[in-house]
């Protein structure tokens, strides 16, 4: 059974630091924005002075899905502004990680008498679930038509 899914959109970032840079003032920025994206702080908050770091990381390739990141050169700062756009946007914001349990973890006892816990349905991910998984199931359902017929 699925307890929680955590959502999310995949970027990678690859920094090629000069030698004129400061690792560990780069290593304190990329941690805040680190921080602040795990707890789902956005639009991310930078000072000047991280805005000014930031564009001074000329050597930087970003890779994410096409539909976010069409262009490997995307600046940074570009990323950071337009994550909360894609949070609102079913095609970027996907399910990246699910946490599972057996049936047993529902229940107060051995004899799986009544669960004791109940979902929270007031969470909007849950309700985008079950259009996703009727489409799934839908599309299963055309390729078993097209193998089968």
């Amino acid at each position: 059974m699925i307890t929680k899914i955590k959502w999310g959109i995949e970027i990678l970032c690859v920094i090629e630091i000069s030698k004129n840079q400061s690792i560990e003032a780069i290593d304190q920025l990329l941690s805040r924005i680190s921080h602040q994206l795990q707890r789902n702080e956005v639009p991310v908050h930078l000072t000047s002075d991280d805005r000014r770091l930031i564009n001074q990381l000329n050597n930087m390739t970003i890779y994410g899905s096409e539909l976010c990141v069409d262009d490997p050169n995307t600046s940074l700062l570009t990323i950071l502004n337009r994550i909360q756009e894609w949070q609102t946007n079913e095609n970027f914001h996907q399910p990246i990680l699910y946490i599972m349990q057996p049936l047993r973890w529902l229940y107060n006892n051995i004899q799986f008498q009544e669960p004791c816990f109940k979902p929270d349905h007031a969470n909007v991910h849950l309700d985008r679930i079950e259009p996703m998984s009727k489409r799934i199931e839908n599309q299963l359902k055309h390729l078993h038509q097209l193998f089968i017929e």
